[in-house]
């Protein structure tokens, strides 16, 4: 696979968002004629350090009202995440009517993510992001604005009060 490909591929991974003419080339994993990239399963990327640098939980929303109460729901909706990973962790969020599902590797969750965007489950479409930033390791530190340098580390109090 050259070298520009791949560049490609990674940079779609980490956004997220496909064009329409590239979407039909996408299906959880990149689908090509070049099975080096591939372990003996193949619904699993090689270990490399593009995915590691991903987050391993997801964030699911918005969900069905119903699925705070329902055990019954509750059951059928991480039986869909336990697909990918049976030791995921499931934490509900009913104020926020959202659920933090942690994954053991952050390849399962990719996968898990890029399955279950926009899914009709009980029908309310379901969205899942990550849950936390993605780790650019070839970011360009000088890019951003840094904090001023601190030059003085106190604090001004204010006058006692008689």
């Amino acid at each position: 696979m050259a070298a520009g490909n791949l560049d490609q591929i990674t940079e779609d991974l980490k956004s997220m968002q496909f064009d329409d003419e590239e979407a039909s080339k996408y299906f959880i994993n990149y689908i090509s004629d070049d099975t080096d990239r591939f372990n003996d399963n193949n619904n699993h990327l090689c270990h490399d350090n593009d995915v590691r640098s991903l987050p391993n939980s997801l964030l699911v929303t918005p969900v069905p009202h119903d699925l705070f109460t329902d055990q019954q729901m509750r059951d059928e909706f991480e039986q869909l995440f336990r697909i990918y990973d049976p030791h995921i962790i499931v934490l509900y969020l009913k104020f926020f009517q959202r659920v933090r599902i942690t994954f053991t590797s952050s390849q399962n969750a990719l996968q898990a993510r890029l399955h279950y965007h926009r899914y009709s489950f009980h029908g309310t479409i379901i969205n899942t992001y990550f849950a936390g930033p993605m780790a650019e390791s070839h970011e360009n530190p000088d890019k951003y604005l840094r904090p001023p340098e601190p030059d003085k580390l106190y604090l001004i109090s204010p006058p006692c009060s008689p």
